[in-house]
């Protein structure tokens, strides 16, 4: 890829932006004039509108959608296989499609787990899997049969986390914005063109709908945005690794995505430990709303975690120039960091009030 073209991938990225913010835009307006602007409609929302609302991530996953198939179609610079490709691009719209029936709380909201499953399933017969892992000690090589729950287990690992960090307005959007970003510079360095545009594009949508979710936010990210974020990111390492030019690290996105993945088990870690774990209490007590009932305000809490962000991103640049194995002792650090604060804040908001998770 010629560095003359940079020019026109940020055109493309802010293109992506624009078609973005033009689809929340939309939603945004159809909601006023339809139920807000009616009189008859002015003191409540109804469910359809409530639904466009909560789960406007849907225009994450669209504006993706329509960016790596115009990648795909119309890029230069060696796309991945069309029989790779293709199952991405349906799985993306499975997901969008079955995450935005949850969102309306019909017994369409079994497509969201359903879809997310015959998306995996879709990867999988396409032969987009983790096959491979280059660990003496856990056994490098072919996994053999492993690979499919082994896949299945990653996408799930990355879904679960950022459907559980969906609960402040701009985190997980940001939080996506700068891992991408970061993904996005890391491929272009190792020159896996795929990887770089579709991480470019990946940017672009996330922060055009940072833009409507940044505190106080006018749309919220809900089970579209969250479900397809995981699943970008899962699947982007899985094609980064496997089939373009660098195979870049399957070691890269984790570290990328740290800060949440931490969150995630050690909120889950702590509260089995404690024996509070019940159906109404698992989405509650993340570290993120200890925050927010120790007096943090909302904007402060998802700045501090987009600091987190940029940090593992400077790490995982610092992990590509260390061979081998010892990449992973890049890990250290970041994990020794969380766990000392992660007690530390749990500790101080052991009795503290107001706790309780803010929905978006």
């Amino acid at each position: 890829m010629p560095i003359g073209s940079v020019g026109q991938h940020f055109l493309f990225a802010m293109a992506v932006v624009a078609l973005t913010v033009c689809l929340i835009a939309g939603t945004l307006l159809a909601v006023f004039y339809r139920f807000v602007a009616d009189s008859e409609e002015s003191e409540r929302l109804p469910g359809l509108a409530l639904a466009l609302l909560r789960d406007g991530g849907v225009a994450v996953a669209l504006a993706f959608l329509v960016g790596i198939v115009l990648i795909h179609l119309l890029g230069d610079s060696a796309p991945i296989d069309t029989r790779h490709f293709l199952p991405i691009a349906a799985a993306v719209l499975l997901i969008g499609v079955g995450a935005r029936g949850s969102g309306l709380r019909t017994r369409l909201g079994k497509m969201s787990a359903i879809s997310l499953l015959l998306a995996v399933a879709a990867l999988m017969a396409a032969g987009v899997v983790i096959d491979e892992l280059q660990i003496r000690w856990l056994g490098a090589g072919s996994w053999g049969g492993w690979v499919y729950p082994v896949t299945l287990v990653w996408v799930l690992a990355f879904t679960l986390t950022f459907r559980r960090m969906n609960g402040l307005e701009g985190l997980a959007a940001s939080s996506a914005v700068i891992a991408s970003a970061f993904f996005c510079a890391i491929a272009f360095r190792q020159g896996s063109w795929f990887i770089y545009m579709s991480s470019l594009a990946l940017c672009a949508a996330a922060l055009g709908f940072l833009i409507f979710n940044w505190h106080p936010a006018k749309i919220h990210l809900g089970n579209v945005g969250a479900t397809f974020l995981g699943f970008a990111f899962a699947v982007m390492a899985i094609v980064a690794a496997r089939y373009d030019h660098a195979h870049t690290s399957l070691a890269v996105v984790p570290l990328l995505l740290l800060h949440l993945g931490f969150d995630t088990g050690f909120t889950i870690v702590r509260k089995l430990w404690q024996g509070q774990w019940s159906r109404s209490t698992s989405r509650s007590g993340h570290l993120y709303q200890l925050l927010g009932g120790l007096g943090y305000s909302p904007r402060q809490v998802t700045l501090a975690y987009a600091v987190l962000a940029v940090l593992q991103g400077f790490g995982a640049i610092w992990m590509l120039s260390i061979p081998g194995e010892q990449r992973l002792l890049v890990y250290l650090p970041f994990l020794l960091a969380y766990l000392v604060l992660g007690i530390m804040i749990a500790r101080r908001a052991s009795g503290a009030p107001n706790t309780k998770p803010v929905v978006t």
